[in-house]
């Protein structure tokens, strides 16, 4: 047991672990950004596993200014999730920065719930721009799950 747990430690870490993107929604705002556990549309920026617990079609959009500095740091985001005859399907686009600097994302999940657990997976293209150094893009595979004690 202590050999299985010592793998799985290595390998884990080789990846980047994380579980919220830039765009957070009012209700994980209102909780200090702490969403990884919640299960509403704005699963599809955060823990990609909330996502099987969608009920409801619907629409998102969200723009931060933060700290009030007109330049360089907003955020916008927008998506869609849409629940089907078997999981929760959702599209996500969001842009932090500006001209000098920017991260744009655009992502596909889906979600599925069984009993207590809901798990899902998230296929995204990043892309990176800076100025005079260029654009940079990279894709990006997500795995998530929320369990209901």
């Amino acid at each position: 047991m202590k050999i299985l747990f010592t793998s799985i430690l290595c390998v884990a870490s080789f990846f980047e672990l994380w579980a919220q993107d830039i765009p957070t929604g009012a209700r994980s705002a209102g909780m200090g950004r702490a969403g990884v556990a919640l299960t509403d549309g704005w699963s599809i920026f955060q823990n990609i596993g909330g996502l099987g617990g969608v009920k409801k079609t619907s629409l998102l959009s969200s723009y931060e200014n933060r700290f009030g500095v007109q330049d360089g740091l907003q955020t916008l985001g927008a998506g869609a999730v849409k629940p089907l005859k078997a999981g929760v399907a959702g599209i996500g686009l969001s842009r932090f920065g500006d001209d000098l600097f920017s991260i744009h994302t655009i992502s596909l999940g889906y979600g599925h719930r069984i009993e207590q657990f809901s798990l899902g997976v998230r296929l995204s293209q990043q892309q990176y721009s800076m100025e005079g150094l260029g654009n940079r893009s990279v894709f990006l595979a997500d795995v998530g799950g929320v369990a209901t004690l």
